[in-house]
Formats: C-alpha cells, structure tokens, sequence
C-alpha cells in the first residue's frame, strides 16, 4: 500500500514538473515579447529564488530527492503569478508624441467693396389741384381740393455680414434682407441672372429645398460642399470659419463654384 503511494506520489510530482515546465516556457516566450515586464520579472525571480529553496529544502527535511526540480516547479510557480500582474498593472506608455501638423484654412482671400445700394429715385411730390373760382351763388361755399401727401423715401439697407463674393461687374446688388440666423444679399446680371449670397451668423443647417436633386462637392480648398440643383437654379451651401453660406444662382454650376471660390472678407469689417 505504501509502495503503491510513493508511486502515486512520483507520479503527480513528475506530471507537475512537466506542466509547470511547459507553462514556463510558455510565459517566457510571452515575456521576451514584452522587454519592459520581462525585465521585471527577472529581477523578482533572482531575487525569491534563494527564498523559496531554502523554503523547499525545510518542508522536505529527509526528502531531498528531488530539491532542485521542486525549486524550478516553484519558480515556475512564482513566474505564473507575477505574469498576472500583466493584466492587473497597466503597460507603459510608448507613445511618440509628435508636433501636429498645421492644416491651412481657406486660402487669404483679396479684400472686397460690395457693391453700393442703388440710389432709390424719390417720388415727385404731387403738385396740389388749384382753387376753383367762386362763383356769383351765394350760398355755395366750393371745396378745396386737399394737397397729396409725398412718398416717403424708402430705407436704404447696407450689408451688415463680413463676407461678400466677387461677382461680375453686370451684377449689380438689388436689396438686403435678414433671415433666421442671419442675412442674405440679392444681385441681378445685365442679362437677367440672378445670384443670392446668405451668410449665418454661426453654422446652421438651413431648411430642405423641394424638388431637384441633392449631391456633394469636394472645392479646392478640401471643403465639401451641399449642392443643390433644380429647374429654378442651382444652391452651394458648406461650412467654414466657423460660420454657414449658401449661394444660390442661375448660373451654370462651375460657374456658381468660382463665385464660391471668390468669397473674401469686406473690407473694413
């Protein structure tokens, strides 16, 4: 019966040296791929190594058949547990930190006079009707015609926005007015195309237009832009600075793009 547990006992101790072998040598494939925690544990095992032999040595008193192979089973042991630590403790940071790059903007676009509101023609005052001849009646008493009342001048509205683009010089502007959000400025061409410019005030997402087709446009300057095109005209709308603008004309679309293109600052603003 004896005999029968020392061979059992044999057994279990050689089944653990090869397992705790094999899960040595596969922890340490795992740690030279990783010199930083490989370093680590190295020292850790040189350092408890002497530790848990002389700790094996005393448990075992009389049976010192085996000390060394019970010592690397122990080390391997030790090595198990500290490449837990691989997942508690967090890696070390190896990130190159690098300067960003700067990403241009819009390119400097030319300072720009709009141009100036049309000088509104006033309305003649009417002249009054003349008094008519008294008559011989006595009793008659004729009455005056009364004197009209000119027209007062309309307001003449300027651009307020600090954006306006370059337009041809048979565009000549029609009129301002405020939107939700901001403001929009309307010319007319010398042959009847029309050209609207809307700039908000921030970004916005203006309203959904009917009908037509929507798509997008990649300009030069890496924006994209929302187009909008329909039998009535076609629409440009893309963010930048900070802020929305929509274009809108009759205009061919190459043509719209390079009103786009030409959006400056005004001057002074």
């Amino acid at each position: 019966m004896a005999r029968n547990k020392k061979h059992d006992d044999a057994l279990l101790e050689q089944a653990l040296l090869e397992a705790s072998l094999q899960e040595e040598n596969a922890l340490r494939e795992a740690l030279d791929s990783d010199p930083f925690l490989s370093k680590q544990v190295e020292a850790m095992y040189r350092g408890n190594r002497d530790k848990v032999h002389a700790r094996i040595n005393k448990r075992l008193g009389s049976r010192r058949r085996m000390p060394w192979r019970l010592a690397a089973l122990a080390a391997s042991l030790v090595l198990v547990a500290l490449g837990s630590l691989r997942w508690l403790l967090p890696a070390p940071d190896h990130v190159a930190l690098t300067t960003p790059a700067h990403t241009a903007g819009l390119a400097t676009l030319p300072a720009f006079t709009p141009s100036p509101l049309p000088t509104e023609t006033l309305l003649p005052t009417a002249s009054p009707s003349p008094t008519p001849v008294m008559t011989a009646i006595p009793a008659a008493t004729p009455t005056p015609q009364p004197t009209a009342t000119p027209s007062p001048t309309p307001e003449t509205r300027t651009w307020q926005g600090s954006y306006l683009p370059i337009l041809p010089s048979g565009y000549q502007l029609q009129g301002v007015a405020d939107i939700e959000g901001g403001a929009t400025a309307r010319y007319q061409g010398e042959d009847g195309q029309q050209v609207s410019f809307t700039e908000y005030e921030t970004t916005a997402i203006p309203a959904a237009l009917s009908g037509g087709s929507y798509s997008y446009h990649a300009m030069d300057s890496g924006i994209v832009a929302l187009v909008h095109q329909s039998d009535e005209g076609t629409s440009i709308t893309w963010d930048t600075l900070g802020r929305t603008f929509s274009l809108w004309g009759t205009e061919p679309l190459d043509t719209l793009l390079g009103y786009v293109r030409s959006v400056a600052p005004v001057q002074g603003r």
